[in-house]
């Protein structure tokens, strides 16, 4: 019997992941010739604030990306560490005028960090039960039953202060 217990603080701002994992495995031999073994695993997880791994219209669920292709390169990130405005709305560098507060383009990433980000856990229980029959000294006859079961769930914060200037067009030729 076995417990690991794994805890990590993301790279990015409101992000970690905790993990428990419980192992049993027993033996017990019936006989000289019959000899039934099993392995248990139980891992919960638990993740919050998982970046995006695609491209994403949204902005700041990927910052790695935004990084690199949207981004004003000379962008100072201390300054967005105050993402939020007295009223609760979202405090961005591009405004989209003096008198338009919303974003032109991409959301504060700080904003994204700790008001659009993401929660997801899984249950997983996996293993397997063996028998081992001898019939002779040189041959065996062997039974394995195999499972892996989980249960994941996913919640995405999303606050209604966001804000999106996308026009969308959907053409239909059918």
């Amino acid at each position: 019997m076995a417990y690991h217990r794994f805890d990590q603080k993301g790279i990015y701002p409101n992000s970690k992941l905790g993990r428990n994992h419980f192992v049993f495995s027993g033996n017990l031999e019936l006989s000289d010739k019959l000899n039934i073994s099993t392995s248990v695993n139980y891992v919960n997880s638990e993740n919050k604030g998982r970046s995006a791994s695609t491209y994403d219209f949204r902005g700041g669920f990927n910052p790695a990306q935004n990084f690199s292709q949207w981004w004003q390169t000379q962008l100072r990130f201390d300054d967005l560490k105050t993402y939020e405005n007295p009223d609760g709305s979202m405090r961005t560098w591009n405004r989209q005028s003096a008198d338009n507060p919303r974003p032109q383009y991409w959301d504060n990433p700080y904003w994204s960090r700790y008001k659009n980000f993401q929660t997801d856990g899984r249950d997983r229980i996996f293993g397997n039960v063996t028998v081992n029959y001898a019939i002779t000294d040189w041959l065996q006859i062997r039974g394995r039953l195999l499972n892996d079961f989980y249960y994941e769930k996913e919640k995405n914060e999303l606050p209604m202060a966001v804000y999106s200037n996308r026009n969308i067009r959907l053409t239909n030729f059918m």
